[in-house]
């Protein structure tokens, strides 16, 4: 075979959302992710996992990710943000093309 294998199949794009599971404003800026993901689609096939750092979210955040289809990984808070994104790129399918990790107050 020869050529990129991106060109001969569909890139893999996983997307990553950190939500502290602690945040003051963590249910706010998680309805605001969701709302303009819904908003503005993405225009190519991805995959979202919310990695919830410091452990499960509480209800009225969770809730808040009802519907949307994304997955969860939960951790501890360990290393922050930064710790989050290197932790869970360890886990991501060698064949993804791109990963895009997204803080807790990032929205479209």
């Amino acid at each position: 075979m020869s050529g990129c294998f991106m060109i001969r199949q569909k890139p893999s794009i996983e997307i990553a959302y950190i939500c502290v599971t602690n945040g003051q404003n963590s249910a706010v800026m998680a309805r605001h992710f969701v709302d303009t993901y819904r908003q503005f689609p993405a225009g190519a096939n991805h995959h979202v996992t919310v990695i919830c750092n410091g452990g499960a979210l509480p209800k009225h955040v969770a809730e808040v990710f009802n519907g949307t289809g994304f997955d969860f990984y939960t951790r501890s808070n360990d290393g922050f943000d930064i710790g989050a994104y290197l932790e869970f790129a360890r886990r991501v399918k060698p064949e993804t093309a791109l990963l895009v990790c997204f803080g807790e107050s990032v929205h479209f």
